[in-house]
């Protein structure tokens, strides 16, 4: 009887471990936007490597300097953009994948090589209770992240 509670034991211990929400950490029963209120992006990379440059002479506007506020007054909880860009970010119903779409005020017309500009869905992988959101997705086999803190 003592060896079946100490297989169950270690069965049940083994699937609370093993079980992630995210693949960079465990915040389990938390929704993200309970977590995520608002942040600056702080990290862009294309392959690893810092595309945040890039990312602002495409645009023309340094995208450091926007702010993404939870708006409450929404049904379902959006982020919405401050400053030169407008835009939302929400979390969709499983709560591991963001709708993430900027638009420019100041250009109209965003490039057409701009990864924000395609309707796929950023994949969540760090989402963390000091504000950290890191987002994911690979387009033409490269892997681009976003970071928000």
């Amino acid at each position: 009887m003592k060896n079946y509670k100490l297989i169950i034991l270690f069965i049940a211990t083994t699937f609370v471990m093993g079980c992630k929400k995210y693949p960079e950490n465990r915040l389990w029963f938390k929704k993200p936007e309970k977590v995520f209120k608002n942040g600056r992006l702080t990290s862009f990379t294309v392959d690893n490597v810092d595309s945040i440059p890039l990312l602002n002479s495409t645009w023309g506007y340094d995208l450091t300097a926007e702010s993404f506020n939870l708006n409450k007054a929404e049904s379902s909880p959006k982020y919405n953009l401050s400053g030169a860009f407008l835009g939302d970010m929400e979390f969709a119903n499983d709560d591991k994948r963001v709708d993430f779409s900027p638009r420019s005020k100041i250009n109209p017309f965003p490039p057409t090589y701009d990864p924000f500009t395609t309707n796929d869905l950023w994949e969540i992988i760090k989402c963390t209770n000091k504000g950290v959101l890191k987002l994911q997705r690979t387009i033409n086999g490269k892997t681009y992240k976003l970071q928000f803190n």
